[in-house]
């Protein structure tokens, strides 16, 4: 195998990794994305047996739900600073991957 192969092979490579650091952090906010979804339809399931009378209203209920919120909101924007860098650091090397590529293909196919 020749230089401009292993570079491909290498690029090829970086591009995995790269791929995969950011579909990470996609998958999981999806997950928090249907766990918020859920709370609010609690909630708002809540509210409307509020609304026709088949639910006492007890401030201590309504104090638990915000509080709960709130902490999804918080650990959602905690797991979103954790995972900058993880997504910065897979678009680096999906760049850097398909730059190796490129300039291997183009060792190993030159311009006419």
């Amino acid at each position: 195998m020749n230089e401009a192969s292993l570079l491909v092979v290498i690029g090829l490579g970086l591009d995995i990794l790269g791929a995969l650091m950011i579909l990470g952090p996609i998958r999981q906010r999806r997950r928090l994305g249907k766990r918020i979804y859920k709370t609010l339809k609690e909630i708002t399931d809540s509210l409307d047996k509020r609304e026709k009378g088949e639910d006492e209203i007890s401030p201590l209920s309504n104090k638990e739900k915000i509080d709960e919120l709130f902490s999804n909101d918080y650990d959602r924007q905690i797991s979103e600073l954790e995972d900058y860098p993880k997504l910065l650091t897979g678009v680096g090397l999906l760049v850097f991957g398909f730059i190796l590529q490129i300039i291997g293909n183009w060792i190993l196919n030159p311009p006419v």
